[in-house]
């Protein structure tokens, strides 16, 4: 506490319980009979939270797949803009990434003006080649991402565009990016909490900031205008706030919660029958209406007396904290009435101040990690700048899984094609396995020549280490099959990869020295990775009994037909995995 703090002398405690004990005597003892025999208060939280929590359940999904496209689209950019891939070739490169994506399966690219450039279109029905709208362009280079034109489909499933801008740097614009984000997991999710969790008289919607229903548990609302009443009323003011509203319906007896999305400017809305929320509610009113009359008429009196000068300074207060929801850091407040208002008083201008200095924080370190993510993976990004990361040599033993991938035959490729054509091929081959190691949580330890190291379950913990690395080395392998057909038609090269896969203890840190060190992993199990990887064929990733046993259920495995490697004196099993 700092030294100019004004002292307690008559604190809100002492003039509360003196207030609150004339109010209390008659109210208490009516109001205390009715809530014991009905918790009505109770139920009306549990009801709110209830409904609140099926808006929020309905909420994660859709944002959860925006999210998801979203890097999609991201993952197409980092390639757009990578100056280590031949401009003429990005785009090509780029589909192999979409090609490979479950999620979107159209994106359109654009220039700075808008104008249409190219598309990779998957379902033969994609964009038209009429230029981006003014309008559109305009907004997405002023927003992290823009979602908009929602379509309801006969069908009734709901898709929305996304739009991004191309950044190469923070404050420069080469582009735009296009896709179609189909909304029918979160369709499906609406139905089966609807069913599960609310009664059949119930209902859930998911409404635009024009109040068109995207999606509903009422097949025959999706795509209609719901009305502006009660809660639709206030459409705007709910998403501009970004807080959970809840309410009555004033044309029908049910209750109303509405949780806005944080991402895109939707609403969740739920509703209940009133009849079944608050079945108990009607005796309760009645014993805390008679209770509370003859406390109202007490109480007004003495309110009369204390209301003045207790609100006073909680109204300045008040007046403050919606200063500094409105960012206006510098403002303060100034109360004097030696009680804790005025310790809160001085507690906010601290805050205040502390708001402002953590801003500038912020600011320097979003600087930072964009720098530091050029050389470093994310989650080490993260901990440096947090200063969380240890910055001594040395490590700590982890369970991680170890892949590595060797480019087959890498001499013979060098002697017949000029180092030109063969740093290109290296490049977009490493940066198409480097997006699919991020992509699966993955850390790329280095590069060795035409090899690739990466591992998984550090510096993030990871339960399903395993799994994602063989994930890995499945898209990688489907990557790499698209990326041959270009580099055998411009270049006549082929590259086949040979991968090794093992699970198993490490040392994961900083190696080096004092002056230039590189956070690796040290270890038999990156030993026997390697080791796997030289006795891989074309095409083939090999992997230890350990992975095999740990991944049966997802992935297919056979014995390998090659010689045993020997661990510790004693001969190990080795099993291909089969794309």
């Amino acid at each position: 506490m700092s030294a100019d703090r004004p002292d307690i002398r008559f604190p809100l405690k002492l003039k509360l319980v003196v207030f609150g004990g004339l109010l209390a005597v008659l109210p208490a003892l009516a109001v205390g009979l009715g809530l014991m025999e009905v918790n009505a208060s109770t139920l009306e939280t549990q009801n709110r939270e209830m409904r609140l929590a099926v808006a929020e359940d309905i909420a994660e999904t859709i944002e959860a797949a925006i999210a998801d496209a979203r890097d999609s689209l991201l993952g197409v950019q980092q390639v757009l803009t990578n100056p280590a891939i031949p401009q003429d070739n990005r785009v090509e490169v780029a589909t192999a990434l979409v090609e490979a994506d479950p999620l979107i399966e159209t994106v359109a690219i654009y220039d700075q003006q808008g104008d249409y450039i190219a598309q990779i279109d998957q379902t033969g029905d994609g964009f038209t080649l009429e230029p981006l709208a003014k309008q559109v362009a305009q907004r997405a280079g002023s927003e992290p991402m823009l979602v908009d034109n929602l379509q309801v489909g006969d069908d009734g499933e709901a898709t929305v565009e996304m739009v991004i801008a191309i950044r190469p740097k923070p404050s420069e614009i080469t582009g735009f990016l296009r896709t179609v984000v189909p909304l029918d997991v979160a369709q499906k999710r609406t139905e089966r909490v609807g069913t599960h969790q609310l009664s059949a008289r119930s209902r859930i919607d998911v409404v635009d900031s024009e109040r068109r229903v995207i999606l509903s548990t009422a097949p025959d609302l999706r795509g209609q205008t719901l009305p502006a009443v009660g809660l639709m009323e206030s459409l705007d003011t709910i998403v501009a706030q970004g807080v959970a509203h809840s309410g009555d319906h004033p044309e029908r007896p049910v209750l109303v919660s509405a949780l806005p999305l944080q991402t895109v400017p939707w609403v969740t809305r739920v509703e209940v029958p009133m009849d079944e929320a608050y079945a108990s509610l009607i005796r309760m009113r009645w014993i805390v209406g008679l209770g509370t009359t003859g406390a109202a008429a007490i109480a007004f009196i003495l309110a009369l007396v204390f209301a003045g000068r207790l609100t006073r300074p909680l109204d300045a207060v008040v007046a403050f904290t919606k200063r500094l929801g409105e960012r206006a850091f510098d403002a303060r407040v100034d109360v004097d009435t030696r009680d804790e208002i005025a310790l809160v008083a001085a507690t906010l201008n601290d805050a205040a101040a502390d708001l402002k200095a953590s801003e500038e924080q912020i600011a320097r370190e979003i600087e930072i990690r964009a720098d530091l993510g050029r050389y470093l993976p994310e989650d080490l990004v993260d901990n440096v700048v947090r200063r969380e990361q240890a910055m001594a040599l040395g490590g700590e033993r982890r369970k991680i899984t170890v892949l590595f991938a060797d480019v087959v035959r890498f001499t013979p490729l060098c002697e017949h094609h000029e180092p030109e054509v063969v740093v290109t091929v290296l490049n977009e081959l490493f940066t198409l396995m480097t997006t699919v190691i991020f992509r699966t949580g993955g850390t790329v330890d280095k590069f060795i020549g035409d090899c690739v190291m990466a591992f998984w379950g550090a510096p993030r913990e990871d339960a399903e280490q395993v799994l994602h690395a063989l994930e890995a080395a499945e898209k990688i392998h489907r990557v790499l099959e698209f990326a041959n057909r270009r580099w055998s038609r411009e270049f006549g090269v082929e590259v086949k990869l040979a991968m090794g896969v093992h699970v198993g203890e490490a040392v994961v840190g900083n190696v080096g020295s004092e002056t230039r060190m590189e956070y690796t992993a040290i270890g038999k199990a990156v030993n026997l990775a390697a080791r796997l990887e030289a006795l891989a064929h074309d095409n083939q990733v090999l992997v230890t009994e350990d992975v095999q046993r740990t991944a049966a259920d997802q992935f297919v495995f056979r014995r390998a037909s090659t010689e045993l490697l020997t661990v510790g004196g004693e001969d190990a099993t080795v099993y291909e995995v089969l794309l």
